[in-house]
């Protein structure tokens, strides 16, 4: 689990929180950040392109392998069976696509 806030709020009011779970930084509108202590993710830009979505988008970058994480964890429909691998010759979109119509499946295959 991670909590998502913009960096002041980290500096400044949520130190003991940030111990009990990942760090999900907001901090647009610069290179780099400058914050400190340790994040997973890092938003650098909300107002994003994306082909096919109309409008602005979030921009992050993941510095953790959570894919892997949740699949560890038997997360978000992830079972001990599942032999599913991230291939990084494939389009990390597709392989998320992919995933999720697996998930659709499992569901519709229990009602």
């Amino acid at each position: 689990m991670s909590v998502y806030s913009f960096k002041s709020a980290f500096e400044s009011n949520i130190s003991d929180i940030k111990e009990k779970y990942d760090t999900f930084l907001s901090h647009v509108g610069v290179e780099q950040t400058d914050y400190s202590d340790n994040y997973g993710l890092w938003q650098y830009s909300w107002t994003g392109r994306i082909n096919g979505i109309f409008g602005d988008v979030d921009l992050d970058y993941s510095y953790k392998d959570y894919p892997t994480i949740i699949k560890n964890a038997r997360l978000n429909g992830f079972s001990k069976s599942d032999t599913q691998v991230l291939n990084p010759e494939k389009d990390t979109l597709e392989q998320i696509l992919t995933h999720v119509a697996n998930i659709n499946e499992k569901l519709n295959s229990d009602c």
